[in-house]
């Protein structure tokens, strides 16, 4: 017996709620592993960082977080975390299209400024001033 296009259509409203729950299910497993990573990664973590400064261990929350405000935005530690992690990718040049769009809206822009009397004129790349208008 062949089936209608409505039961055909039902069939197929019953499948894509199989797959929305199963979708739904996987997502909800994906999140406990990175809750559990994440929470896994913290507590190794501080665990490591209390070995190294026990001292730390008496300090309130908010004596905790300026003491690693303090120390870890320096300059040098900064540095150290960059020797650390990997070299940040290589961004692909513009295509051209994408340059000459860019370049096509600056210009468009400046001369919507030069035209409400903000810019008398327009630097052509020589230089960085601009004059006012009087």
């Amino acid at each position: 017996m062949t089936k209608t296009k409505i039961e055909k259509i039902e069939t197929i409203d019953e499948q894509i709620a199989k797959l929305l729950a199963q979708r739904s299910k996987l997502e909800k497993a994906q999140k406990e592993e990175e809750r559990i990573a994440k929470a896994k990664r913290i507590n190794e973590r501080g665990e490591h960082f209390e070995i190294m400064l026990p001292e730390t261990i008496n300090l309130t929350f908010e004596q905790f977080k300026s003491f690693l405000d303090k120390t870890l935005l320096m300059h040098y530690s900064q540095k150290i975390l960059k020797e650390l992690l990997p070299p940040e990718p290589v961004v692909e040049p513009e295509r051209e299209g994408e340059t000459a769009q860019a370049e096509e809206t600056e210009t468009m822009l400046k001369s919507e400024k030069a035209a409400q009397g903000k810019v008398t004129s327009i630097p052509s790349g020589e230089g960085n001033s601009t004059q006012q208008a009087s």
